[in-house]
């Protein structure tokens, strides 16, 4: 018997709202190559615009328990008791993985600034791959706030909206998958600054994953990704009277 089409519109809702979710990056690519990067508008608040639509879409959608949960998910007091020290914890194991990660890739080096993987016009410094950022890396904001910024969205959008997504498989292989895609598609949200900021970036999208299923809300991963961001910008943010890229 062939299948027919569910009646269920929010079933077609709820598969649109999990592939913007995931696609996140490339609608915001898409939109600014197409619209904005003429104008000079900057490719990081118009992802952080991008994320937050997606944001409103699932909660709209879904109700607030995107971002708090739901039972049978711990009392409301622990999580928020929780969500400073899990989130702490999040950001220690993603600071240790990124170095890790980076330190494996690089060579020893983990430090050492890439060029990214879309700047076409970024000319290497060096040959050990340090990388001198061209007019167009120089319009990436390098102060906090954008950054911070877009640590909220992607916890909101990845651990928050997709989430929810995956968890309402009913088989717990397809519910583990989708996850999976989860933590992967966020790690893919780093590609601009090459590949081993992607793979760098697993070990805090996994931490992230697990503190909200510890926890039952996206409090503690926004935490996690706000200190995180918060130390790589200190971290990399550009020298007095220069300007450069501060990855995240």
């Amino acid at each position: 018997m062939p299948p027919t089409p569910t009646p269920d519109m929010r079933l077609y809702l709820l598969t649109g709202l999990g592939m913007c979710s995931l696609a996140a990056l490339h609608l915001t690519g898409a939109l600014h190559s197409r619209y904005l990067d003429r104008r000079g508008t900057p490719m990081l608040p118009v992802y952080v615009g991008v994320s937050a639509a997606v944001t409103v879409a699932g909660l709209l959608l879904l109700g607030p328990g995107v971002l708090w949960g739901s039972a049978p998910t711990p009392p409301a007091l622990w999580r928020l008791a929780s969500s400073v020290p899990v989130g702490a914890g999040v950001a220690l194991v993603g600071a240790a993985g990124d170095a890790l990660v980076l330190r494996l890739v690089h060579g020893g080096r983990a430090g050492v600034r890439r060029r990214p993987a879309c700047a076409a016009t970024a000319r290497p410094r060096e040959a050990d791959g340090t990388w001198r950022p061209s007019v167009r890396d120089r319009r990436l904001p390098t102060g906090p706030t954008w950054t911070l910024a877009a640590a909220v969205v992607e916890e909101t959008v990845f651990r928050g909206v997709w989430y929810d997504v995956a968890t309402r498989a009913d088989a717990l292989p397809l519910r583990l998958a989708a996850l999976a895609l989860g933590v992967v598609a966020f790690a893919l949200a780093h590609l601009f600054f090459g590949w081993g900021q992607v793979l760098a970036k697993l070990p805090l999208s996994v931490a992230a994953t697990a503190a909200v299923a510890l926890t039952g809300t996206v409090l503690a991963p926004v935490v996690g990704h706000l200190l995180f961001n918060l130390r790589a910008w200190h971290r990399n943010r550009p020298a007095p009277g220069t300007r450069g890229v501060a990855a995240s």
